[in-house]
């Protein structure tokens, strides 16, 4: 059954504020976006009564949190005066193990990494030592059961889970530029509109959250990762210039077949319509992709900013993980610790891939040859010396 309700832009913010019982919304850059995903929801997703529900939930969640950011901004004054000093941000092409990476970089107690809660629900601080997170990482928990999000399908493609550290794409989220909305739902429209968007105000709230984050803890290096980082690299820049970059790479046809595969999975979760043409939506991502890669690859021919970066191979990262985060720490002047080193041999023992089952995908099923995919991405390829991966 296909619902007919409707997402009212007036009527769900008007319904955040009563149940926070604030009004401050900072600057008005989400308004715009959100007008567009909403439209784009109501005339084109055609979403299935559970997926409504589900996407409701999600959208009051993110504006009401909104509110909360700005107010705990001048409830706590000390969260402005956070310095966010050299993050170090994770990227790459999608599915080239950039959550693998990320992990293990959290297995040092010194890096801050934002967990799922604290992204979902980062009012109050969510590292202040004084306050009782419970409240908060429970309302997570039961974000998480209701929307979804660890259901048997889409955890066998991605594990989620509250407590551990996620993209900070879902940060984006409260500026409504990001393209995780085009993610969860068939919103063609508001895709449009975001892709050749300036992303500096998704930013610009990511530093926000991340000083409310850093409010209460005296750790400083930020681990941040989202492969959507790879097509706003001027945007993070501008916001973050002494941001540290590694760029994770992989054979673009594997991550085109596991990208859909894992997009197929969230759309199903959201109650959208299921694909009827996955060559159509595939062509278009491998566009999209290729251009990011062909815009980092000109980016990357300027001495100066090239030093920002840092390039793992996905096949060095599965076969020898250990010596990539070496060489990460090495070529940013960290240091790696003995305990720490130690820490990394026993998450990468106990967390090898499928631990939730094996994730199933091939190239035919999104109806692409490898032969076009390498062809669109030769540049990218050959600057890179990227190795083809068998298919399977």
């Amino acid at each position: 059954m296909v619902s007919r309700r409707y997402f009212d832009m007036a009527a769900m913010m008007s319904h955040a504020e009563q149940t926070t019982g604030l009004s401050d919304w900072g600057d008005d850059d989400f308004r715009a976006p959100l007008s567009i995903l909403l439209n784009s929801l109501n005339e084109e997703a055609r979403l299935e009564d559970q997926g409504w529900m589900r996407t409701k939930h999600h959208l009051d969640n993110v504006l009401a949190y909104r509110l909360r950011i700005f107010h705990d901004r001048k409830h706590y004054p000390g969260i402005a005066e956070q310095e966010i000093r050299q993050p170090l941000f994770i990227t790459g092409l999608p599915r080239a193990g950039t959550s693998y990476l990320n992990a293990m970089l959290c297995c040092d107690p010194r890096n801050l990494a934002p967990r799922h809660w604290q992204m979902w629900c980062p009012s109050p601080p969510a590292n202040d030592p004084s306050i009782d997170h419970s409240p908060q990482i429970e309302r997570a928990r039961e974000m998480m059961a209701f929307e979804g999000w660890q259901d048997p399908d889409l955890r066998r493609k991605h594990s989620y889970d509250p407590m551990q550290a996620e993209e900070d794409l879902h940060i984006h989220e409260f500026s409504f530029i990001t393209t995780a909305f085009g993610f969860f739902w068939d919103v063609p429209s508001y895709s449009a509109f975001v892709w050749p968007s300036d992303h500096g105000p998704a930013y610009r709230i990511e530093k926000l959250v991340l000083q409310t984050m850093q409010y209460g803890t005296r750790n400083r290096q930020w681990v941040l990762k989202t492969p959507d980082h790879l097509s706003q690299i001027q945007s993070l820049l501008s916001v973050f210039p002494d941001a540290r970059i590694v760029i994770n790479h992989r054979d673009p046809s594997k991550v085109l077949s596991s990208t859909i595969s894992l997009l197929a999975a969230h759309r199903h979760q959201f109650g959208n319509r299921p694909f009827t043409n996955a060559r159509t939506f595939a062509t278009g991502l491998v566009e999209a992709l290729a251009a990011s890669m062909e815009r980092l690859v000109e980016l990357r021919t300027d001495p100066q900013l090239n030093e920002h970066f840092v390039d793992v191979n996905y096949l060095e990262l599965e076969s020898a993980p250990l010596q990539q985060v070496e060489r990460i720490y090495a070529s940013f002047g960290m240091t790696l610790l003995d305990s720490t080193r130690e820490s990394l041999r026993r998450y990468v023992a106990e967390n090898r891939k499928g631990k939730f089952g094996a994730h199933r995908y091939t190239l035919a099923e999104t109806g692409l040859h490898r032969d076009e995919i390498s062809s669109r991405f030769r540049s990218y390829i050959d600057h890179f010396g990227i190795s083809e991966e068998p298919e399977g």
